[in-house]
């Protein structure tokens, strides 16, 4: 049989998988408009969360001196875990004191006006400079030097004049037109060691956090149907793998109206179908047993009335003979269609109670004559559920077919405890059986060519009413050929609690 995968574990991959593709689809959308890499994820509308920081920081300085800046930039910091620095015209303005990397401080001449940086003369106001920060200005570098990655944008410092800090000299101010007030132009630089702990650029908790609620979302919203679904494929599994076993009485009650409960009422009329031609056909079976034992016993009478003549010749005797092993197998045919039938039509489910299993085996061994070649082994507690006599019946099947095809080697009948259950294993040391047979043998009527055949007896209905038997006790059969090889019979009962052997 194939490997199974759980029907929730097959839908639960396909929702991961889904969005997965979603993402996937949402980033190529994304990088076909802006490109890839950092410098692209920061210059698209993703990227605008630094200037509204870099907005926000120029809001807290308005009008502080630059004593207070590295304060203000501290906070900010903490809030988005990462080092702010400002550097102007001058050099570094504001935060802790750091060595710009060579790439770096490139970037940050790029972003302020054309001779200012380095720039120490001071000089008139200039009119209709730049124009005020926008998105175009951003940046991103991955340092190689000390591995941190610096975020960068133009910083607008302004103030009333009297409030400005005296490090922004008037003459360092800008009038843009349209804009309000002069602004002193400075860029706002951002280090983090690891961009993925930081949430200046993407707040990644954020996200996460996100993700996490439509996955949750999306569980809680389909995790219902989904349960239903196999929950009621499930059933249906269980109840066409029980049809297959020969159980018809399994019934389905699920329920619904759809396409699924439309089958588990076909799967219901299906088994009441079998079970009513399987019934038929096991009634007919008795019946005609039951009919052909009185013609076949006036037969046995009349051919004992035919060999006590004396005036028989040897050679009417020898066919005489001949016809009353005929006679015989037919006798022990019928006997076995007879018991068969029994055993599949009990007019009653059986009356189920607690029996010693070992006394039962070691009575069946008792009865056939087998003390010396079987060998017992049970356990402390060998007392199942079931009935008595066709569990008897089951186990003397199995022996006698050791007996007839196993040759005259030792026959083991073991028991072991399996908590709920008790395993009764009935093994010989014969040539075992084909494997692709092993199916079929408890099938009426069944008999492999290689082991079976009408010179020993076998009619093919022995470990079929083993089958019967033991299934009516709620067990199931399991045969197999042992490691060492032989023929190696199961019985999977269910056990009851501990009881004294007696």
């Amino acid at each position: 049989m194939k490997a199974r995968t759980s029907l929730y574990l097959q839908v639960f991959n396909l929702l991961v998988l889904y969005l997965l593709l979603l993402c996937a689809i949402v980033f190529f959308v994304f990088n076909s408009a802006f490109g890839f890499g950092w410098e692209t994820l920061i210059a698209s509308p993703i990227g605008e969360r630094v200037d509204t920081v870099a907005g926000a920081v120029s809001g807290q300085l308005r009008g502080r001196p630059t004593s207070q800046f590295n304060e203000v930039l501290l906070d900010f910091g903490r809030i988005y875990n990462v080092q702010f620095y400002i550097f102007d015209g001058e050099g570094q303005l504001a935060g802790e004191k750091v060595d710009l990397p060579q790439a770096v401080a490139g970037r940050v001449q790029m972003l302020l006006p054309p001779g200012f940086m380095g720039d120490r003369i001071p000089r008139p106001p200039v009119v209709g400079g730049p124009p005020p920060p926008h998105g175009s200005g951003r940046f991103i570098v991955h340092s190689g030097r000390d591995g941190r990655f610096w975020i960068g944008t133009r910083l607008p410092l302004t103030g009333d004049g009297a409030g400005m800090s005296p490090v922004l000299l008037p003459g360092r101010q800008f009038y843009p037109p349209g804009f309000p007030e002069p602004f002193h132009p400075a860029v706002l630089l951002a280090a983090s060691d690891n961009i993925w702990q930081s949430s200046l650029v993407i707040d990644f908790a954020f996200v996460g956090a996100v993700a996490a609620a439509i996955l949750v979302i999306s569980i809680a919203f389909w995790y219902p149907f989904v349960y239903s679904l196999a929950g009621t494929i499930a059933q249906l599994t269980l109840a066409t793998e029980r049809i297959a076993e020969g159980n018809f009485d399994v019934r389905l009650h699920s329920g619904r109206t759809d396409e699924l409960g439309r089958l588990a009422e076909a799967v219901n009329a299906l088994a009441g179908k079998l079970n009513g031609f399987v019934t038929g056909q096991k009634r007919f079976l008795g019946d005609i047993s039951h009919e052909l034992r009185s013609p076949i016993a006036r037969l046995q009478m009349a051919l004992e009335l035919l060999s006590s003549s004396h005036r028989l010749s040897e050679e009417e005797q020898n066919r005489i003979n001949d016809i009353r092993e005929e006679v015989q197998e037919m006798t022990h045919l019928v006997s076995e269609l007879l018991a068969f039938s029994k055993a599949g039509l009990k007019g009653s489910s059986p009356e189920m109670k607690p029996v010693n299993l070992h006394e039962s085996v070691r009575t069946v061994v008792e009865r056939l004559g087998l003390n010396e070649r079987v060998e017992l082994d049970f356990t402390d507690n060998p007392f199942v559920e079931g009935d008595a006599i066709l569990l008897e019946r089951a186990v003397s099947n199995v022996l006698r077919n050791c007996v007839r095809y196993a040759g005259e080697g030792a026959i083991k009948v073991r028991m072991k405890a399996g908590g709920a259950e008790h395993i009764l294993t009935i093994a010989d040391e014969g040539p075992g059986v084909a494997a692709e047979a092993l199916p079929h043998l408890t099938e009426p009527f069944y008999r492999p060519e290689s082991s079976r055949s009408r010179s020993l007896g076998g009619v093919g209905l022995g470990l079929a009413i083993v089958k019967t038997c033991v299934e009516a006790c709620g067990g199931t059969v399991s045969l197999g050929n042992a490691a060492a090889g032989g023929l190696e019979v199961q019985f999977k009962l269910k056990a009851v609690g501990d009881k004294s052997l007696k």
